[in-house]
């Protein structure tokens, strides 16, 4: 594509120069990354010595913008490794520019000479080492490493750093002086060619140089004439610039004012971007710096504006001009900047403007005029006091002018003023008389709220108080009033009909930020939903947590559909907990049976492929959430479209559900009827940076070692559960699954097996790539041709789809690239031997492996496992990479690793002759096959299966149901996991000499509790006692089903899943009953826990009939005596509380009181 530059046309690819969308600025044309060129381009020109006649330029793009705009500096420009594409673009605007000095290839030795890249990894070392160049580059630790420079800088604001050889230290050091900063003993390049001062004076006077020292920061270097001067401006410049800025003071005689203007402009030359040009009375105010900073890359202007405020008066001059617009002014007096050829956009006052005066006293004349305003507003009230407005508006200057005392005085005096006037005006005052006592004033909190509650009051459509009472609460911690505050200011909603005093940030940005959060934390989706798409639909994907609000929409909408679809599919759990994959995404859809049919990606495998043999393991009934189009079977697993899974999660309690690269769906399974929880990341990182810290949340799974490093840098709070996690492979596909059983005479007769394996016969120099194309195809096509230069036999196998939906989306510039290659090699004769398959289904992809004796990988992409690796381990095809990313583990040592850029030259060159070396080397080829082979025979997908069941997901067997106890520390806050383990220590220690131990539970659900105390309790038996059947408590919903989830059978599949059979046994029935029972039997317990019904009657009957039971010397766990405790005061005998208290008074002097909180722990002692 055609872009004008600088009014010079270029050739250059589409994503590069595009215009910067500016919400304040829209009307100019920015092109993206031009002002850093324009400031590396005039850097570079600066590092020209003398003698100094060439510079290396590596990965040119932007249609060569760099070389073309130095090309006047340089005698030889050489581009390097430079990428086919940006080549043809470069080539064009070097014909069509007239440039001659510009070469692709080095022809000629250099001595002294400068480099450039914006890749450390694309410098070539070799030239680094030999000569000793002036190198321009992000730091490289490789160029560090070498000792060779001392002189290493920083460019300051930027990723460049420059490395400057001994032999030019003193000469860099003498040219940069001006540029060179030091900070913390660490010397930086402030180098920057944005601004040149211009000043044409004569006899500035005193205030010259503090006019001076007020501007020079701002500036790069500065020019000024002077016409004549007889006082002291001569000394003031030497004094003031001279030495600490990079400049030049020229003396000739006064034309005219625009003569002489233009005499300044011309002795100013082009070096720097803009000429800023300034009266000598003149001192820029606001931060010009960071606007022209913002604006470098316009297309649009040619110059700029500034407000003028000099005294009383404010007006507009053309005080900034691009240096290559050439512009001039015309008139000998009162001169001006032409009209013609000149865009002029004037710069907003409130970034900055000029101020002309006097400096010393420019702070206090502003202050004199605001106390003049007071004084005409004094007047006005005196003439007038029945007009509120002045009130208003004294209360706004005493507010700018930060005495806030007074501001507070006449805002409070128009709020209660006996005329209304304005209404609005009269709810800002009352609004902004809160705001100045809560926030300047630190009145108490009850004042402020009682002026937020009034502005509110005159007008609910207007949410500014609400959202400030809101956050006051937010900040204090009490969350719950806090979400009310933002959960009304939300639905009242921006008052644009109000026309007054708006604040959209408050509306658009700040409370829907603050309110996703605390919809979240409150349950409320629906609105978390609403806010979180308001915030996305007003705000730009740079603002504050933008991302974080992405996320946050994502969930939401999840937990909304979970709460409102419909579930229409039914799964028969075979009397199995149910084990879950939640696997969304795919470039089509997919179901199980796709492995045996068609390709499919290597998340897709490793999902089919654990669900399959853990379904085969027999423990638990698996089913597949994916993007299926209809519900399926294969091999007993059942895939079900994702959109099912959460009305899923919602009706059917599931035991384990693994989620796959989607972190939206865990706040579903945590909210839903879902136990366990793991994730697994395909990817470098989850789809959302919001995963919730949950209990229910057991591991997070990456793929490799490299994995887990990087995203626990991204998710430290995870690092203890985040573990590696390699993916499988197929053994049946591979050869090492297919042995042959020879015997022969001698090893029969002496009872020895020798067992072979019949290995398919390797191609020769057969090489195969079975990636993504986007991932190192095209690298591996460029260094082909070189690869069949020294062998000719040697054959490329591509199983690459080149034309699928996806890469052609996201890498379609890559994809055609990749497609003119494969034209141009099927030109020559022979097609340079390359063959191309696109997806294939795994059997055919693992028959080419067992042919294959290369496996090539330039790899572009960070990996977060390399299923590809292992193909090629398993299939003893030799492995040669770059060992980007998780290739240091999937590859390592037991293959080639190349470390570099594959797109680079150098890495090519570096990577071919590793290539041409390891095939002349058999030995070593054996070596590394054995070796890779030793390690990738245990990556059976049924080994993997049984390892994630064995080290995983078996280490959490038990099902809960719903009914979480003390073992997860609830109630949270009460240390309840603590204390309960705290009173089963002290009957152990006090009875360590019994040989066993009897427990009874009341209450036992699914045992899960009662499991732990015999666990906890060497030597002991437990019994429980339930009735296993529905009814209603509180109206809790586990509670009114517990026959049609079947709890009892849960119960026993826990016990035995807990191998405690022989220790645990169970009575069916009413408590009341089966406690007369035992007490008739005269059994004696040594350790009871009454959990069992909540009604006051049940508990006190329950606990008089367990005392009963219980032996001395033996403690009672009583659960739940605070159990709905804001509800006691209203309905005392409907809880357990005073049946506790009333027990415990009963049995007084009888007990020892180990602990009372949530729950209480008594010793019988008579």
């Amino acid at each position: 594509m055609l872009v004008s530059i600088n009014n010079k046309s270029y050739s250059i690819s589409s994503n590069e120069f595009n215009t910067v969308i500016h919400n304040e600025y829209n009307n100019l044309a920015i092109k993206a990354d031009l002002g850093k060129m324009e400031r590396i381009c005039s850097l570079l020109r600066e590092l020209k010595l003398e003698n100094m006649d060439s510079i290396l330029l590596y990965n040119s793009t932007h249609g060569g913008f760099i070389p073309i705009s130095i090309s006047d500096t340089y005698k030889n420009i050489y581009l390097l490794n430079t990428l086919q594409e940006q080549k043809e673009n470069i080539a064009k605007n070097i014909s069509n520019h007239n440039i001659e000095n510009i070469n692709w290839e080095l022809t000629e030795e250099l001595s002294g000479f400068v480099m450039y890249s914006e890749k450390s990894e694309c410098i070539d070392m070799s030239l680094v080492m030999k000569h000793r160049p002036i190198v321009v580059t992000p730091a490289s630790t490789k160029i560090f490493k070498t000792g060779l420079y001392k002189t290493v800088l920083q460019l300051t604001d930027s990723n460049i750093t420059v490395y400057v050889p001994d032999k030019y230290s003193d000469i860099f050091y003498e040219n940069f002086k001006y540029y060179i900063i030091t900070v913390k003993d660490e010397e930086f390049l402030q180098y920057d060619n944005l601004i040149d001062l211009c000043i044409m004076v004569k006899n500035g006077g005193e205030q010259f140089e503090q006019m001076l020292e007020n501007n020079i920061h701002l500036i790069d270097k500065w020019t000024i004439l002077d016409t004549g001067s007889t006082d002291d401006t001569i000394n003031i410049i030497n004094k003031t610039l001279v030495g600490k800025k990079k400049g030049k003071l020229y003396q000739e005689k006064f034309i005219n004012f625009r003569d002489s203007r233009n005499r300044l402009l011309e002795l100013a030359g082009e070096t720097c971007k803009y000429t800023l040009m300034l009266d000598d009375t003149y001192v820029v105010k606001g931060d010009l710096r960071s606007f022209l900073n913002e604006v470098r890359g316009d297309q649009f202007a040619d110059s700029f504006s500034l407000y003028i405020k000099s005294d009383d008066v404010e007006y507009g001059s053309n005080r900034i001009l691009r240096t290559d617009r050439h512009l001039k002014y015309l008139f000998k007096i009162h001169e001006v900047i032409q009209e013609n050829n000149n865009m002029n956009v004037v710069i907003p006052l409130e970034r900055c403007y000029i101020m002309d005066g006097r400096y010393e006293y420019m702070e206090e004349r502003t202050m004199q005029r605001k106390q003049l305003d007071l004084q005409l507003l004094k007047e006005e009230i005196n003439e007038n006091p029945h007009n509120p407005r002045s009130y208003y508006y004294m209360a706004q200057t005493y507010n700018l002018l930060k005495d806030y005392e007074n501001a507070y005085k006449y805002f409070m005096l128009r709020a209660e003023h006996h005329v209304e006037g304005f209404l609005q005006e009269k709810i800002d005052a009352i609004f902004e008389c809160a705001r100045c006592a809560n926030f300047k004033l630190n009145k108490p909190w009850s004042e402020c709220e009682v002026l937020y509650k009034r502005a509110y009051e005159l007008d609910k459509s207007r949410p500014d108080s609400i959202y400030f009472l809101g956050i006051h609460y937010f900040l204090e911690g009490n969350k719950k009033t806090a979400y009310e505050y933002f959960k009304l200011a939300f639905e009242i909603g921006y008052p644009i009909h109000c026309q007054y005093s708006l604040k959209p940030t408050l509306s658009y940005h700040f409370l829907p930020k603050f309110l996703a959060q605390l919809c979240y934390e409150f349950k409320n989706y629906t609105l978390g939903e609403q806010c979180s798409l308001l915030f996305l639909e007003k705000n730009t994907p740079d603002a504050d947590q933008y991302n974080i609000i992405v996320s946050w929409y994502a969930i939401f909408v999840k937990l909304n559909q979970m709460n409102n679809m419909a579930l229409t599919i039914d799964i028969n759990d075979d009397d199995k907990p149910l084990l879950c994959f939640v696997a969304d995404g795919g470039f089509e859809p997919w179901t199980g049976k796709d492995i045996l049919t068609k390709g499919v990606g290597g998340s897709e495998t490793y999902i089919i492929e654990m669900a399959r043999y853990i379904q085969k393991r027999g423990h638990y009934k698996v089913i597949v959430f994916c993007n299926c189009l209809e519900q399926t079977s294969f091999e007993n697993v059942e895939y079900i479209p994702i959109i099912q899974f959460m009305p899923f999660a919602k009706k059917r309690f599931i035991h384990t559900c693994i989620i796959s690269r989607f972190s939206e769906y865990i706040p579903v399974a945590i909210e839903g009827n879902v136990e366990n929880i793991y994730m697994v990341l395909h990817d470098l990182t989850p789809s959302g940076i919001i995963i919730p810290i949950s209990d229910k949340l057991k591991n997070i799974f990456c793929l490799s070692e490299w994995h887990v490093e990087y995203f626990t840098a991204i998710f430290p709070q995870f690092k203890d559960i985040t573990v590696p996690f390699y993916y499988g492979i197929d053994m049946s596909l591979f050869d090492c699954e297919n042995p042959i059983r020879k015997y022969d005479e001698n090893a029969v007769q002496q009872n020895i097996q020798i067992s072979m394996v019949e290995c398919s016969p390797k191609t020769p120099f057969k090489f195969i790539y079975s990636s993504y194309p986007n991932r190192g195809l095209y690298e591996l096509l460029l260094m082909w041709p070189h690869i069949v230069k020294k062998y000719p036999d040697a054959n490329l196998h591509i199983y690459s789809d080149i034309d699928g939906k996806w890469v052609n989306t996201n890498y379609s510039e890559l994809m055609q690239k990749i497609r003119d290659l494969y034209v141009k090699y099927e030109n020559i004769p022979g097609g340079l031997n390359i063959y191309k398959y696109g997806w294939v289904c795994k059997n055919t992809l693992a028959e080419a492996w067992k042919t294959a004796e290369y496996w090539l990988y330039p790899c572009t992409f960070m990996e977060t496992f390399c299923l590809t690796a292992l193909e090629a381990a398993l299939s003893k095809t030799v492995a040669i990479t770059n060992g980007l990313a998780a290739l240091k583990n999937t590859v390592g040592n037991r293959g080639i690793c190349i470390e570099g850029d594959p797109s680079s030259l150098k890495w090519r060159e570096d990577a071919l002759e590793s290539v041409f070396e390891i095939i002349e080397n058999r030995e070593r080829i054996d070596e590394l096959l054995v070796k890779n082979y030793e390690w990738a025979k245990n990556m059976a997908w049924e080994k993997r299966a049984c390892h994630l069941l064995d080290d995983y997901i078996n280490t959490n067997r038990l099902e809960y149901r719903g009914m979480y106890n003390w073992m997860h520390d609830l109630p949270k806050g009460t240390n309840a996991k603590m204390k309960f383990e705290k009173a089963i220590e002290y009957y152990v220690n006090k009875n360590m000499g019994e040989q066993c131990h009897w427990i009874l539970e009341i209450g036992v659900y699914t045992g899960t509790s009662l499991i732990e105390i015999v666990k906890r309790i060497p030597n002991s038996f437990g019994l429980g006692i339930d009735k296993w059947e529905n009814y209603n408590e509180d109206n809790i919903d586990i509670l009114q089903n517990m026959e049609q989830n079947n709890i009892e059978k849960i119960w026993n599949r826990n016990i035995k899943a807990a191998g405690l059979e022989n220790r645990i046994k169970a009575i069916k029935g009413d408590s009341s009953d089966i406690l007369l029972e035992l007490i008739s039997e005269k059994m004696q317990y040594d350790f009871i826990y009454v959990d069992g019904s909540h009604k006051c009657l049940d508990v006190a009957l329950d606990l008089h009939l367990a005392w009963k039971l219980l032996r001395i010397g033996g403690v009672m766990a009583i659960d739940d005596y605070m159990y709905n405790a804001d509800k006691i005061t209203e309905k005392p005998y409907e809880y357990p509380y005073e049946a506790v208290n009333h027990f415990l008074e009963k049995i007084g002097g009888k007990y020892t009181l180990i602990d009372k909180d949530y729950r209480v722990f008594i010793e019988r002692l008579k």
